[in-house]
């Protein structure tokens, strides 16, 4: 039977402490990945040649020996190996064409987050997570499948959520025929959210429109601030609130529209 990937995305609700290892885990994963980088380029100045992925890998374990680095070995090595994965990807994206040099990852500039390929299980509503613990998350739609890997990311109102990978299996086959009684025909607009065949209509829910002047108001005030200031962090957040507002607005109104 065949199998294919499908990412499911919750929010996650880590207590302080384990918020705390979650910001360890991101680091840890900025400090391999822009380590490596350097390494690599280095190494391939010397001799022109790149180096494979289990040789970092063996680079990595000598790295982790080290008094200056041993605070790697707190974290998760599968974690660990997967910023160098992440790395050698780019890598291969830039000699095929398809991206950009591969570039240092910033503190400031890049929203925390890891990946954990293995090792993370579902307990309900809990996302049980290696070397954290058990982490409770909101369980809007149930995950099908095997869990295969687990990317945490914070966004930029502070939340936290994460995207499981499941495979799941795929039924070959035809489709069941469409029942007649039920079929109708829609016309997406701008207008109208949608116009169905029978003549009903669908009302465009404009939340964007509606939060449009509070998020001017706070725009400008946030272009009015100084650069790396405590008021400019503070406005971005908020600025960042607004718009997760809107698009959770959006995201409720299609899960209860009557097209779904």
């Amino acid at each position: 039977m065949a199998t294919e990937p499908r990412v499911y995305r919750y929010r996650i609700f880590p207590s302080e402490q384990q918020e705390v290892l979650f910001r360890q885990y991101a680091g840890a994963r900025r400090f391999v990945y822009n380590h490596f980088l350097a390494r690599s380029k280095t190494h391939y100045r010397a001799t022109g040649k790149t180096l494979s992925f289990a040789a970092l890998c063996r680079e990595l374990t000598a790295l982790k020996a080290k008094p200056a680095t041993a605070w790697l070995r707190a974290m998760n090595g599968q974690s660990l190996q997967q910023a160098i994965r992440d790395l050698n990807r780019a890598f291969t994206n830039f000699f095929a064409g398809r991206a950009m040099f591969p570039r240092f990852k910033s503190k400031r500039r890049e929203r925390p987050s890891f990946r954990m390929p293995q090792y993370l299980t579902l307990d309900g509503a809990v996302l049980v997570v290696p070397k954290i613990g058990r982490v409770p998350l909101v369980l809007h739609r149930p995950a099908q499948g095997v869990l295969k890997s687990g990317t945490f990311r914070q966004d930029p109102t502070g939340a936290w959520d994460v995207s499981l990978v499941m495979e799941v299996a795929v039924v070959e086959g035809p489709l069941p025929p469409p029942d007649a009684t039920f079929a109708v025909g829609v016309d997406l607009g701008l207008k109208d959210l949608a116009v169905l065949s029978d003549g009903s209509h669908i009302a465009a829910p404009k939340h964007y429109r509606r939060a449009e002047k509070k998020l001017a108001r706070l725009q400008r005030r946030l272009s009015r601030t100084q650069k790396a200031s405590t008021n400019r962090t503070k406005l971005r957040a908020a600025v960042a609130r607004l718009h997760h507002r809107v698009a959770s607005s959006a995201a409720r109104s299609s899960i209860g529209c009557p097209l779904v």
